[in-house]
């Protein structure tokens, strides 16, 4: 750091140090003592009374930049003071409308945002609560070494700074290299991780200099208060951050691997042992194992006491004689086993009695006193497993312990044959029914740490009760749900473990120990689920995680595989020459089943392409199995893909007729009926009180039957031949709402259009005020050819590897890739032009498809029955044929013999929406909410912590916005009772899930927070009406007031036990004359017939 920039920075920095440690770190304003003068101080001292955008910061000289730095640092703690002084949290409406630093943004270069995102090497900001600050190596180190990490953290997370560091290199990270846990806004910052990306840019230090010959900065003292002993910021969890969420991705999708048998009658079967990476697979001595869990205290794991050695010997000790697949048939028994008797588990001991057991500690004699199960049990399971098995399987040759046959040092459980699934005797007809619930999964977990790890080694019954608190939200949280480790460090009490940590502080005592629960949870336990069961999310309910057992699922899968290789795949071998894109070397990607109640829906994950090597394959491809994953190497594939996506989405803009009647979004589906309603028949027949004639139809497997040479042709011959070459734009933003999601973009344009680029992103800020672009942009031009290899190459070269070796598609395209919707519109929109634009007549009749769903609305009855049945009849030259079973029309039609399926009434079904066949209005449809019987089941619900009650706002705002939408709420498309009817019932799903999430919430909010945020609900939702509707005065604050406490009225009252005062308060506001009058207005929006759906929605 030159001297001219520290001597105009340190000194202001270094006089703040003190009282913002003391701001900050408590975070109560009673702290500070006289806050006017320290806001007189920072006024003074600190801020500038210039104005706030700058020059480019290239072109200034390094004092007047360092000054301006200071001078915006200066602002913003200045904003933050006045923040706290008020007492209250920051509130994002209520200051949209002040003149300040963060309600306009911080613009560099010029606040014309037209001419920043070219040419610019900074950042501009269109969000209206938070300001961004460009800093360079010197200035965020000056930054970070005076505050510190505390204090810089809580600046952040309170006046949602974001620090753009200046680098020329794409992978550069927008803002300062923190993580962002989206359970609690806490910013937890990596100085290792900066220093790592430091030193990767090269331009942001002057020439000849280097980090080395600059002087260490001074220490800084230590001004900390004995309130709380640890804060849950003071450590970092080893080598996945400490987000759960990251780790729980290890588990999902692990394919159970099988081995080859000797005998000819099972040729293969399904293999039991621990996966390779298991820590006990890996450590055989007590000093490896005490290096890998104490991997980030390498120092402590040196030389550890003679206690905590003796304690690991033990661990490895219990391992070795634990029998994992005995309790894992005992406690999670297949469906097909569970109405016998001899299957039945004691689990009425209670959690105590089960953690002060003898069997937890390892004190008897045997294998079956050690893995906690009697020697009557063991007789009991193993003649249950034997008369429920098949004969001839190798059951019976499995070693199981007792003390009648004690396992052998030679041949352990974990080294004994392996084990042949079961037949089933009787299988539920529901496929997500075959699953092991979350409690038998989660018995069987506590019985391994029960079993395996000392007891000496987590502490009392304390900790017990908080592990397996820790545990159970592991097993139960749903497919996207984050569980944030740092959040339940502070439950545990170290000193009852104080035997084996040594001589050091409290804080470090948390630190090591947090360590240690942190390789429990993913050494232990993760890689225990992965070993015996297949985790994965289900078609029906995406948010809720499913348990198989292995050989469940490799039953229940084996016809599904089959079925796949007959329709769509064929099996091929590795060795064949056509498949090497270079000297051996082969690429394919991995295909995965995702269970429906009945079948399955088979997903390839094109984004990652897998490189395999020749030296590690086979005479036969199916001995590939799961067992070799480490072995590969992947590379991301999704940005070649985006890049074809960009040019074909402008080809369609510039061609609308290339890709028929398809919508790819709400706002097309919107302008579709508007045009629609405009036409002079649809106005005759809605206004002389008549209806409209619907109709709509499914295509069977769209994607699995599409002819691939038809597909290929169409695009070579009448598609791709139509423009020329595409300049493509590649650049980055980030969007900033509850979480900070950084994103690359696409955008092609024509060559002739010149000033498109500048265009889409005026039309991108003007859209979402919630986004900072990058000023990195690459380009270059792509060609017709190009895309077509692509497109080729994903159509025809599509090589996925299954649980029952590598398969290669024949028929049809992948459902992973980022292509397949695009190339699917296409597809099905020659096949529109060829077989029903002569038969539709444009002036009375309007279809739409979403992908594969059509929809047909028609003033004539004949144009739609005409339609449904040149539909039905197929279309063998594409390969596509029409679903029967979900054709539905609104009307009664036979097509060919067979009645079809009718809805009454007024409200026709399609794709999530109820439109009007009286107005054309368009509703919400809450159906399949209601039919997953919780609301929990279409949530993404982050696990509760101890900072859960901070994030309840901000996860209450992110469920409203989706469906605050023109299509929905606007009073110029929709009628006036239509609307209100929308705004309704949207305020109670959200009521309901206010009421979910305050119910996981461990240490409850108080009413008047929660008051507060269901006050901030209503008015971001009056907000956003405004902006969606075009006719701003229809609608009134009060109208949207009394919708939106009604229906939390309505909702909380049957729960009135845990919102008492909340529930006073709501019901005096309603009371008073301004709201009775409103109410007697409305109040045939709350008893109308049209709410049953979403008020039979459980909560």
């Amino acid at each position: 750091m030159s001297a001219s920039l520290f001597s105009g920075c340190y000194p202001v920095v270094s006089t703040l140090r003190g009282y913002m440690e003391i701001l900050l770190d408590d975070f109560q304003p009673s702290a500070v003592g006289d806050r006017g003068e320290f806001r007189r101080f920072l006024d003074t001292t600190i801020v500038g009374h210039g104005p706030v955008t700058r020059s480019h910061a290239r072109a200034e000289p390094a004092d007047t930049l360092s000054s301006n730095v200071v001078n915006i640092v200066g602002k913003i703690l200045g904003e933050a003071v006045n923040r706290l002084d008020a007492g209250t949290k920051y509130n994002r409406l209520k200051r949209a409308a002040e003149q300040n630093v963060l309600t306009a943004g911080y613009t560099t270069r010029t606040e014309n945002h037209e001419n920043t995102v070219r040419g610019s090497n900074c950042l501009t900001n269109k969000h209206v609560n938070s300001a961004v600050l460009e800093l360079d190596k010197t200035h965020w180190r000056m930054l970070h070494d005076h505050i510190g990490d505390r204090a810089l953290e809580m600046l952040l997370t309170e006046t949602s700074l974001f620090i753009f560091l200046r680098n020329q290199s794409y992978q550069q990270i927008c803002g300062p290299p923190f993580i962002c846990s989206s359970k609690k806004r806490k910013l937890t910052i990596e100085v290792d991780h900066i220093d790592e990306m430091l030193a990767r840019d090269p331009s942001s230090d002057a020439p000849g200099q280097r980090d080395d010959d600059q002087p260490p900065p001074p220490k800084q003292p230590c001004n900390r208060r004995n309130r709380q002993p640890v804060e849950p910021s003071h450590f970092v969890a080893p080598a996945d951050s400490c987000n759960i969420d990251i780790l729980r991705r290890r588990m999902l999708y692990n394919m159970p691997t099988t081995t080859r048998c000797a005998n000819s009658k099972h040729k293969k079967r399904l293999d039991w042992k621990l996966v390779s990476s298991f820590a006990f697979n890996r450590h055989d001595t007590a000093k490896d194992l005490l290096e890998h869990i104490f991997s980030q205290t390498p120092q402590f794991a040196v030389d550890p006491s003679p206690r905590l050695t003796a304690l690991a010997a033990r661990m490895l000790k219990l391992h070795r004689k634990f029998c994992y697949r005995l309790h894992l048939f005992k406690l999670c028994p297949a469906p097909w086993q569970t109405g016998n008797s001899k299957a039945a588990v004691d689990l009425d001991k209670s959690e105590d009695q089960r953690i002060e057991s003898d069997s937890y500690h390892g004190t008897g004699s045997g294998s079956s006193q050690a893995s906690g199960i009697s020697a009557t049990q063991s007789k009991e399971i193993l003649e249950f497993l034997n008369l429920n098995s098949d004969p001839d399987s190798s059951l019976f040759s499995m070693s199981i312990p007792t003390e009648l046959s004690p396992p052998t040092p030679e041949k352990t459980p974990l080294q004994s044959p392996v084990l042949e699934p079961f037949k089933p005797q009787k299988v539920p007809a529901n496929l997500l029914e075959m699953a092991s619930s979350h409690k038998q999964v989660f018995m069987f977990l506590q019985r391994c740490i029960q079993g395996v790890i000392p007891r000496d080694l987590i502490g009392g019954k304390k900790n017990h009760r908080e592990l397996y608190k820790l545990l159970r939200l592991l097993i139960g949280a749903g497919c996207y749900d984050t569980l944030p480790l740092h959040d339940f460090i502070p439950r545990f009490v170290v000193d009852e473990v104080g035997s084996w940590l040594g001589d050091v502080d409290q804080e470090q005592q948390f630190g090591i120990y947090a360590g240690f629960i942190y390789w429990v949870l993913t050494e232990f336990v993760i890689q225990l689920v992965r070993s015996f069961f297949y985790a994965t999310e289900a078609s029906a309910k995406e948010s809720t995680l499913y348990y198989y057992r292995s050989d469940v699922w490799a039953n229940a899968t084996k016809d599904a595989w089959h079925i796949l290789v007959n329709d769509m795949y064929s099996k091929k071998r590795l060795g064949n020459p056509r498949y090497r894109h270079s000297r051996d070397v082969i690429q394919y990607h991995r295909m995965r089943l995702i269970p429906k109640e009945t079948s399955f829906r088979a997903i390839v994950n094109m984004k990652r392409t897998y490189v395999l090597r020749q030296k590690f394959l086979t005479a036969d491809s199916m001995r590939m199995t799961s067992d070799k994953y480490d072995q590969y190497s992947w590379f991301g594939s999704s940005y070649r893909h985006c890049e074809v996506l960009a040019a074909m989405r402008t080809l369609c803009a510039m061609h609308p007729k290339v890709a028929g009647s398809s919508v790819t979004c709400t706002n097309d589906v919107r302008a579709r009926l508007q045009t629609y309603k405009n036409c002079e028949q649809v106005k005759h027949v809605l206004s002389n009180g008549g209806i409209l004639y619907m109709a709509k139809c499914d295509i069977r497997r769209a994607f699995d039957t599409i002819n691939q040479d038809k597909l290929l042709e169409l695009l070579r011959e009448r598609i791709l031949s139509k423009d020329s070459n595409y300049a493509l734009h590649k650049f980055w933003y980030a969007s900033l709402g509850s979480d900070i999601d950084k994103r690359n973009a696409y955008r092609a344009t024509h060559l002739s259009d010149v000033s498109s680029f500048e265009a889409v992103l005026r039309s991108m800020s003007k859209r979402s005020k919630q986004m900072i672009f990058g000023d990195w942009c690459e380009s270059r031009f792509i060609y017709m050819e190009e895309i077509y290899q692509i497109i080729e190459k994903v159509v025809r070269e599509n090589l996925v590897l299954s649980s029952i070796g590598m398969l290669e598609q024949h028929t049809g395209i992948p459902q992973g890739s980022t292509l397949s919707t695009m190339l699917c519109n296409l597809f099905y929109g020659q096949l529109e032009h060829e077989y029903l634009s002569p038969i539709v007549d444009p002036a009375c009749t309007l279809i739409m498809r979403l992908v594969d769903d059509f929809l047909i609305v028609s003033t004539s009855r004949e144009q739609v029955a005409e339609a449904l049945e040149r539909l039905t009849e197929g279309f063998p030259e594409y390969g596509c044929q029409l679903n029967a079973d979900k054709t539905l029309a609104n009307f009664d039609v036979s097509i060919g013999g067979r009645h079809v399926n009718r809805t009454f009434g007024d409200l026709f079904p399609w794709c999530g929406k109820l439109v009007s066949s009286k107005t054309l209005d368009v509703m919400i449809d809450f159906a399949n909410m209601a039919q997953l019987g919780r609301i929990e089941h279409s949530m993404r619900i982050s696990t509760p912590g101890l900072n859960q009650r901070g994030l309840l706002r901000h996860r209450m705002l992110s469920n409203v916005r989706p469906r605050m939408i023109p299509l929905f709420m606007d009073v110029g498309f929709n009628s006036i009772g239509t609307v209100r009817l929308n705004l309704y019932q949207h305020f109670v799903v959200c009521a309901k899930k206010l009421h979910v999430f305050y119910r996981l919430i461990p240490a409850r909010s108080s009413q008047e927070q929660l008051f507060g945020v269901i006050s901030d609900v209503i008015k971001t939702v009056y907000v956003m009406m405004r902006s969606a509707c075009s006719n701003n005065g229809s609608f009134s604050a009060v109208d949207v007031t009394w919708l939106g406490l009604y229906a939390f009225y309505a909702v909380l009252l049957p729960k009135h036990a845990r919102y008492v005062q909340l529930l006073k308060r709501i019901k005096a506001i309603l009371d008073q004359p301004k709201f009775v009058r409103v109410g007697a207005r409305l109040d045939t929006v709350v008893a109308s017939p049209l709410n049953k759906t979403v008020l039979t929605i459980k909560y």
